[in-house]
């Protein structure tokens, strides 16, 4: 007797536990990222495009409102990756960025996680 215990997504599975084969279980725990996590990454982002000499002052201006946004109780997370992608395009022509993309790993995959399907393009951020 032979059996097919594969699993095919045609999508994203996103905050999911699967397990296959016989009596089979799985034990997970899954970790919210709440808005005050977003707005300490954003504020991170913030002081490391800040730290950057000549950074173009609308690069800061975008976080800001992106933190704004972060602290609405249903905050709108396609309107705070589109000004956080706005932000690193004004970043990305200050010199240092490409040195500076590497403090900002964990910091876009906290975000990663709190965007959920909407993160995509966020990669792009650490692109110099």
């Amino acid at each position: 007797m032979t059996s097919d215990h594969s699993v095919s997504a045609g999508g994203n599975i996103v905050s999911s536990a699967i397990a296959t084969g016989h009596h089979s279980s799985v034990h997970a725990n899954f970790v919210s990222v709440g808005n005050e996590n977003v707005i300490e990454a954003l504020t991170a982002i913030r002081q490391v495009f800040a730290a950057l000499p000549d950074v173009d002052p609308k690069a800061l201006t975008r976080l800001e409102e992106a933190s704004t946004e972060a602290q609405k109780p249903e905050p709108d997370r396609k309107e705070i990756k589109d000004l956080l992608i706005q932000a690193a395009g004004y970043a990305r022509k200050a010199t240092g960025f490409a040195q500076a993309v590497e403090g900002l790993a964990p910091h876009i995959q906290n975000l990663g996680a709190w965007f959920g399907e909407t993160w995509r393009g966020l990669s792009d951020l650490l692109r110099p």
